[in-house]
Order: structure tokens, then sequence, then C-alpha cells
């Protein structure tokens, strides 16, 4: 019961139970290689509608600051320089974000060389370029999530600019747990 053949194409797929009895893993015919449940929020599909949602978020800061500064919008006095400090901190977090993604995106279009497929000094390279963006994003990410609740109270009176500052902050921290559970920061021998 714990050992499936496919006679015809000759591969294995095996059951390994813990010590109650209960299926915990499957392991194939390619040794390194096992599948096994995962914990609700290690779950691939959730984290990838969440980081999706997360850079939407980041996106839409970088959008909303590109129409203030092609419109001019001033705010009133009294909670201008409130939501200026909140607005650079999240520009740059989401700036910085968005270029993460983009370097992600282009270094694994760019595995297919042998210039760049691991090991070799260009990967090593591009790595530890993405590996200190992400510890700068991750850290400004702890910044906008301080500087939005050290500013909670000085924010503009409406739910709107409140709900956006909690959502981007909510963003910014989906994005440091992200990074530190999938380990897109560390040293390049985990890969």
């Amino acid at each position: 019961r714990s050992l499936w053949v496919d006679p015809e194409a000759q591969t294995r797929l095996a059951a390994i139970r813990d010590e109650r009895g209960r299926v915990v893993r499957l392991a194939g015919d390619f040794p390194a290689m096992q599948w096994q449940r995962v914990p609700w929020y290690a779950n691939g599909t959730w984290n990838l509608w969440l980081a999706g949602a997360a850079l939407f978020a980041m996106t839409c800061v970088l959008w909303a600051a590109a129409l203030r500064f092609v419109q001019r919008k001033r705010m009133p006095q009294q909670s201008a320089l409130a939501m200026q400090r909140l607005r650079m901190v999240q520009i740059w977090t989401a700036a910085l974000w968005i270029a993460i993604v983009i370097g992600l995106v282009t270094l694994t279009s760019a595995l297919s060389g042998d210039e760049t497929f691991p090991p070799s000094h260009r990967f090593d390279t591009v790595f530890l370029v993405l590996n200190i963006a992400v510890v700068i994003a991750m850290a400004l990410s702890a910044g906008t999530v301080l500087r939005t609740l050290g500013l909670w109270r000085a924010l503009p009176a409406g739910i709107w600019v409140r709900l956006r500052a909690a959502a981007i902050a909510l963003s910014a921290v989906f994005l440091i747990w992200f990074s530190m559970y999938w380990k897109l920061i560390g040293p390049v021998s985990r890969f």
C-alpha cells in the first residue's frame, strides 16, 4: 500500500509514514526530491496571491507619486508635513521592491546561459546585489511600518487616507515575512 509502480514507465512513488501510520511525504525515483504537505502559511497559491497584492499596492504607491508630481497637488498645511514624510518612505520602499522583482525576473531568465548558470562569478555578483537590495528593502519596509504607526494621529481625517496607509504598511510587513520565509536573502550556497 505504500509503494506504487508504473509497470510501463518503471517509475515508483512511495509513501513515507510517521509513527502513527499517517502519510507525511511522498518520494519518487529522484532521491533529492520529495513532496510533503505544508502549513497554510507556506501554501504557494496563497503566497503568490498575497505577494501579487502587496506588489500591486507598491505599484499603486509609485503611480500615485507620479500623478502627484504631474498634477502638483498640495495637501492642507496641517497635514502636509506628516503626509510628505510618510509618502517619501513609501515611495522608496515601493521603488526598491519593484526593482527587486525586475531583478529576480531578469536573473531567472538569464540563468540559461553558461556565464550566468550557477555556480559562476556573474551569478554570484547578481545574487549579492539582489541580497543587498532585499536587505535595504526590508529595512525601508520596517521604516514604512514604523513611520505609519508614528504618524497615524497626524494623518488627515478620513478613512481613505488611513486605509491606504494601513494597506501599504501591511504590504510592507508581508514582503518582509515573504523575503525571510522564502529565503530571498542569504548566502549563495543555499541555492
